[in-house]
């Protein structure tokens, strides 16, 4: 199925059926098209009629004008379509079962393999603070540094580096289990509501040094709002929806990497070591879940959802923009706030959602980045 182009699947399923009977589209197939998991029409189209197969056509009944010999007719074939149909009824049970056994079997998700696993499931709302995984972190002992109202001089004396390795033996990057007893923090923390502390942080910013801003209430406010269902129904187009978007990415372990799929070369580095899958966020989150519960490991495929807004957005009425936009004001606005003091040379927005263990590859980025 992964290696046919899409264009042709709808024929390749239609010939695995042999097209013995009347294809008919079918409107319900809600699972598969409204949560996104086709990214064609023709995989639509392909999907409903594979589903529809074994649907005969409807009956059609005699004429009064008819001759007795005609009703007989008619009646002699009623009765063999109801045999003919008793007959495809067990025949699709048993072609069914042995599609299902075959995908269950096989290690390759796809789109009827996520059907099946997801196909009369309930789906209930819930929130990731209701997960409690078995190491809460913001529950360890924590040191602050001094409170400075200005940037240190020199700048070394602020900025403690440690190699990456020392940082790991500290604390291994698949050893989520087992934090250090005690975190350490060298950057300045400065409280959004201190009026005081912004003016610090202010000086920071524009010496280009790194700090943490901590208790924005729009942040705090959409940790309450962001429920999984009111995030997963705005990207299926059940809200107010903007031109955001969003994509879940797979890793066969717990390491994802930033590369430029035009310059890796599968025959020196190896194959790509993160794909596109097709999941949209309540399926993401659902797993999510399951990795926190079930205490997932570092070497299971890991799952990662990212989603985006353009720049562009920011210069459209309140009306027009996504919830992204809309519940963070402080990074969206088209006039300058502390986080987004130049809207003509910001890029956009990036929410990224990690599950348990994901651990992103050591990276720079060249903007001023506000995370």
């Amino acid at each position: 199925w992964e290696r046919i182009d899409s264009s042709h699947r709808g024929n390749t399923l239609l010939n695995l059926f042999k097209r013995k009977f009347v294809v008919k589209s079918i409107a319900n197939m809600v699972y598969l098209r409204d949560r996104a998991m086709l990214v064609s029409v023709d995989e639509v189209n392909c999907i409903n009629r594979a589903m529809a197969i074994f649907i005969l056509p409807s009956t059609t009944y005699p004429s009064p004008e008819m001759s007795d010999s005609d009703e007989f007719k008619y009646a002699r074939r009623k009765n063999q379509r109801r045999k003919q149909h008793n007959y495809n009824r067990v025949f699709a049970v048993l072609i069914i079962t042995a599609i299902f056994t075959v995908i269950s079997s096989s290690p390759k998700k796809n789109y009827i393999s996520a059907y099946i696993q997801h196909v009369g499931k309930k789906r209930s709302d819930f929130w990731f603070g209701d997960v409690h995984p078995k190491v809460d972190y913001t529950q360890l002992p924590t040191v602050y540094p001094e409170f400075h109202s200005h940037p240190p001089i020199p700048e070394a004396e602020y900025l403690k580096m440690e190699t990456l390795g020392n940082l790991l033996s500290k604390w291994d990057q698949d050893d989520i289990e087992n934090p250090p007893p005690q975190f350490e923090e060298v950057l300045q923390h400065f409280d959004f509501r201190d009026e005081k502390q912004m003016e610090a942080a202010l000086k920071f910013r524009e010496a280009e040094l790194p700090f943490k801003i901590t208790n924005l209430p729009e942040l705090l406010n959409s940790r309450q709002k962001w429920s999984v269902k009111y995030i997963s129904d705005i990207f299926e187009g059940k809200g107010l929806r903007g031109i955001e978007t969003g994509f879940t990415q797979s890793s066969k372990n717990n390491f994802f990497l930033f590369f430029t799929h035009g310059r890796w070369k599968k025959k020196i580095f190896g194959p790509i070591p993160t794909l596109n899958v097709n999941w949209n966020f309540f399926q993401w989150a659902e797993h999510a879940r399951n990795a926190d519960e079930k205490l997932l490991g570092p070497n299971s495929p890991h799952y990662y959802f990212q989603a985006e807004v353009l720049q562009s957005e920011r210069f459209s009425p309140e009306s027009q923009q996504g919830f992204i936009s809309r519940d963070l004001p402080s990074f969206s606005g088209s006039s300058p706030t502390f986080f987004n003091f130049d809207p003509k040379k910001s890029t956009g927005i990036q929410c990224r959602f990690g599950e348990r263990g994901v651990t992103a590859a050591t990276h720079y980025d060249t903007g001023r980045n506000m995370v």
